[in-house]
């Protein structure tokens, strides 16, 4: 897959693409001991799975004062490849969506936005915007970047598609804006396509919440097992393999960093080890000649109580107490 500007909305052809993939099915699951992917996974979702696991282990991560540099050494690429893993469902989904006869598929599409266009998508609901047409024209205010675009060529159908993870809530100015600009790249893409002469008889926007845990509500939103109902196309297989596969690798690194660290942590254990059995053998040694030496504990510390002319604790910190009325004058 290839990444589009808007100067250019055609969509790539399936000759080469399905040439890339190789024409495997998508079923089933991977061998986690061996770390073999399943047989049926295409190579370049394999190949990055590997190039993803392999980088975000190989990355230098910044300490934390609370974190243990042996905890932080493991905890760094772990956050890494959870990130990493939401992009390669967004290529997943786009693998398979590639390789079916009924689609054209793109990712990473660059779509410019107007300030009108944007506002039209803030005034009205969904349904009031679906099927609007809006041309490039005017200033732009700022550019979406669609994650993927799925184009039926039988049916005329257009869908927008925004992939989230899903692996916790989403937050911030950017969550709540992305719906609103989706919206309003989708109208764009309409007259994009229909400039060019291509058939768009619906446009959808929808956003893919892989795991459920978002917490995303607006617009439509459907999870990992609504895939392939919603596509008609067997998509799901392919996410669950690679996702699979990259589990056993993240496994596999895991394994190899916690032995390096019990190795590397080994000889320290073994000299404190040896300190101690030395220590218990000097006072073995020190008995036996009649000679135990034990250090005086210092006394006790009592608390010094404050004497009648002492003021307490509680004295010292209390306010002064207010006077009430005009001061007397004084009198020489």
């Amino acid at each position: 897959m290839h990444t589009k500007v808007y100067t250019e909305p055609s969509m790539r052809s399936k000759t080469a693409s399905s040439a890339n993939h190789s024409s495997r099915t998508k079923t089933s699951t991977v061998d986690s001991l061996s770390c073999t992917p399943d047989a049926n996974l295409p190579t370049c979702l394999v190949e990055a799975v590997e190039n993803a696991v392999a980088e975000a282990f190989a990355k230098t991560y910044t300490s934390d004062p609370l974190i243990p540099e042996e905890v932080a050494a493991l905890r760094g690429p772990v956050d890494s490849v959870l990130r990493r893993h939401g992009l390669l469902i967004e290529s997943a989904l786009a693998v398979a969506l590639d390789l079916s006869s009924t689609t054209e598929v793109m990712t990473q599409v660059a779509v410019p936005l107007s300030e009108a266009a944007i506002q039209l998508c803030l005034s009205n609901a969904d349904d009031r915007t679906t099927g609007l047409t809006l041309p490039v024209t005017g200033a732009v205010a700022k550019t979406a970047m669609i994650d993927v675009v799925v184009y039926y060529p039988g049916s005329g159908r257009l869908v927008a598609v925004s992939v989230k993870r899903g692996g916790g809530p989403q937050g911030g100015v950017a969550a709540r804006q992305a719906p609103i600009e989706l919206r309003a790249a989708a109208m764009i893409l309409r007259g994009m396509l229909m400039g060019r002469g291509r058939i768009v008889s619906t446009v959808e926007v929808v956003t893919v919440d892989y795991l459920g845990r978002s917490g995303i509500v607006a617009g439509t939103v459907i999870t990992g097992d609504q895939l392939d109902t919603f596509f008609g196309v067997a998509v799901r297989a392919t996410i669950d393999a690679m996702t699979a596969y990259m589990a056993a690798e993240v496994g596999r690194r895991i394994d190899e960093a916690v032995e390096t660290l019990v190795r590397s942590r080994r000889p320290v254990e073994v000299a404190q080890f040896s300190s101690d059995i030395a220590t218990d053998t000097a006072h073995s040694r020190s008995v036996s000649d009649g000679f135990v030496f034990d250090p005086v504990p210092p006394p006790p510390l009592t608390p010094r109580m404050p004497s009648e002319t002492v003021p307490g604790l509680a004295e010292c910190l209390s306010l002064p107490p207010r006077i009430k009325g005009r001061p007397s004058r004084l009198h020489a």
